[in-house]
């Protein structure tokens, strides 16, 4: 199980740890952002102190309907204990972690200052034997 808390904007924030490809760690605060598809942002500044390689460009709808480009880096997080392969975007703003970092876990925020926001992987329902 994943925890954070909410802060005083009433925003979800999170502790995770970021790895660069030489090994290099930093344990960053993120925002949750179920309004972002991908799944971390950071700023070009982190991108370059951990070393991050490119991997592509993309485009990217911004919450009030502008479309920008981005770069797109390869890089580790540290999430549910296990450290996976993500694509992180650049943004120079607080980092985001988006729903493709959330899927197969449910969140639950309690919506108030100081709240408790908890990740934990969904079960899997039993299979029935049937198909489709």
């Amino acid at each position: 199980m994943i925890t954070g808390s909410v802060n005083s904007d009433l925003e979800g924030i999170l502790r995770i740890t970021v790895r660069g490809p030489n090994g290099k760690r930093k344990r960053i605060t993120a925002v949750i952002d179920t309004g972002y598809n991908g799944s971390l942002t950071l700023p070009l500044e982190l991108i370059a102190d951990l070393g991050l390689p490119w991997r592509d460009t993309g485009s990217a709808m911004l919450g009030d309907g502008s479309i920008c480009e981005c770069d797109i880096y390869a890089s580790w997080v540290v999430w549910n204990r296990r450290t996976i392969g993500v694509f992180v975007e650049e943004a120079n703003t607080t980092p985001l972690v988006g729903m493709e970092l959330l899927r197969g876990f449910e969140l639950n925020m309690k919506v108030e200052r100081h709240g408790q926001v908890t990740i934990k992987p969904m079960r899997r329902r039993p299979r029935d034997g049937r198909r489709g």
